[in-house]
């Protein structure tokens, strides 16, 4: 008997309901508290292949896009027309295969976050958009979303789309992914669509089942933060003469004052007062997310933010948490480091919290860290100053007296950056309003505006102060080099300013 003989008969056996398999339809992973329940019910599913012992991929399946009723109905309008003869009933085995292409779900585990704390499945963005583009370089993420569900530690998945393609680069098939975070790890459920542009309407069964159909009973992470974990945060990090005092008010019962909780933050704090603060925070979060804008939702975990009564015990936090000298820490009004903003109470509208809140945001819901630090002080830069406070430097970039765009991009640190650094003079605080106004010719300047959000996302995620890498982005995003966005940087100056 031939091969495509027996694709044949086992092609039209799985077109039948296969009830024999229903009792086998719950797949359960208990080392990773998973399950999901494939729709063995339906008319076309395919055999089941066994998991892999080792490696990431924990388990492949194989069935049929399309609704399950309407390849019942295409499944018996095809056999009335079908006259008995063999020619015919290749034809229509084709054409059931066209109609409702073949579809791969694969789960996949990925152990590679032992010992490094909590991950955001928001934050695997990056990490899984590298994985699939280095298996299919073309394939260009869509239909991103937070979706809320029992997915992982934290109550919401990672959700994208794609086309695939093959060697000749050519669309193959469409995918549908899921991520979620799992201790010491993450997952991604994954559909392939082995069909290049699939209609759009067969594909609603498989986004529900990836969508909702894992099921996660393991141990889940408090969004809004259990006391145990602010006591053990505030023990780790808060100056060692601070740990009791806050210890004894958190075990209050009642409203505890030392832990504040807003819409987006978690506030330890030994202030007695903040109202104003805490407003603050959220105006602050609102104005950023309208600038650089990104997903969020109710189910992501308080960002922490480390609020102390006086300079001084601000100044011992800094140094017992980032090893700072007193003396560097004394320079600082606040800083933002890992996921938390600190900062002691005295005005709550001082700039320097939404800079810092920014870089806090940058980390922790964009997940973008790199570029260098003409980049990262840029965006926090230009969300704290006003066009007005950057005229004196954009007279500077007009009159070619600024630090080219390719020197200033390979500077290590602007808040170290030397009065020879920059030509014309100004040091640290002129290279600070030069990234800013940097941003804002990309945001706002008829050259720039329709492709900053990509500019963000792109830069934001290449290795710190990698010239190469940077301007081969720049000529991709701008059809330009360093040196001629520096001159386009220029013109806007001279015209604008």
């Amino acid at each position: 008997m031939s091969r495509s003989l027996i694709t044949l008969i086992a092609f039209v056996l799985c077109a039948a309901p296969i009830r024999a398999q229903e009792e086998e339809s719950v797949v359960s992973f208990p080392e990773y508290h998973q399950s999901f329940e494939l729709p063995f019910e339906d008319p076309d599913t395919m055999r089941r292949m066994k998991a892999p012992a080792k490696g990431p991929v924990k388990g492949t399946w194989t069935w049929r896009a399309g609704d399950p009723e309407l390849r019942k109905d295409f499944f018996s309008d095809q056999l009335k027309k079908t006259p008995k003869s063999t020619l015919f009933f290749w034809l229509y085995a084709w054409l059931l295969q066209e109609r409702f292409p073949k579809t791969t779900i694969t789960l996949t585990v990925m152990d590679i976050f032992a010992g490094s704390g909590f991950i955001e499945p928001s934050s695997l963005r990056r990490r899984e958009f590298a994985l699939q583009q280095h298996i299919d370089p073309l394939l260009q993420p869509e239909n991103i979303e937070l979706v809320p569900g029992p997915l992982g530690q934290s109550s919401y998945g990672l959700y994208f789309e794609g086309d695939t393609h093959n060697k000749e680069g050519q669309v193959d098939g469409r995918k549908i992914c899921i991520c979620g975070v799992i201790q010491n790890g993450y997952y991604t459920l994954h559909a392939h669509i082995a069909k290049p542009h699939p209609i759009d309407a067969d594909l609603d069964p498989l986004r529900d089942f990836i969508k909702y159909g894992v099921k996660y009973s393991g141990p889940t992470l408090d969004s809004k933060w259990t006391d145990e974990e602010i006591l053990e945060r505030w023990q780790k990090d808060a100056p060692d003469d601070l740990i009791e005092e806050f210890s004894k008010e958190l075990n209050k019962k009642g409203k505890k004052k030392c832990v504040v909780r807003t819409e987006h933050y978690i506030v330890l704090t030994n202030a007695s007062s903040g109202g104003l603060f805490y407003k603050k925070l959220e105006e602050n979060y609102d104005a950023i997310k309208e600038v650089f804008p990104f997903d969020d939702t109710d189910e992501m975990r308080l960002l922490p933010v480390f609020l102390f009564r006086t300079k001084d015990q601000y100044v011992d936090f800094y140094v017992k948490s980032r090893g700072k000298t007193h003396e560097e820490a004394g320079r600082s009004k606040g800083h933002a480091s890992g996921d938390y903003y600190a900062t002691y109470y005295d005005s709550p509208k001082d700039p320097v919290h939404i800079h810092e809140c920014t870089h806090q945001i940058f980390k922790n819901r964009l997940y973008l860290s790199g570029g260098g630090s003409w980049y990262q002080e840029g965006v926090a830069e230009y969300v704290e100053t006003r066009p007005n406070d950057r005229n004196h430097v954009a007279r500077i970039v007009k009159n070619g007296q600024h630090t080219p765009l390719k020197e200033f991009i390979e500077l290590e640190s602007l808040l170290y950056s030397s009065k020879e650094d920059v030509r014309g003079g100004g040091g640290a605080h002129d290279h600070y309003k030069q990234a800013a106004l940097l941003i804002e010719f990309l945001r706002e300047s008829e050259f720039g505006e329709d492709k900053f959000t990509t500019f963000i996302d792109v830069v934001g995620r290449l290795p710190r102060r990698d010239v190469p890498k940077i301007e081969a982005a720049f000529q991709e995003i701008y059809g330009c080099s360093i040196e001629e966005l520096d001159e386009h940087w220029q013109k806007y100056c001279k015209k604008e300013r």
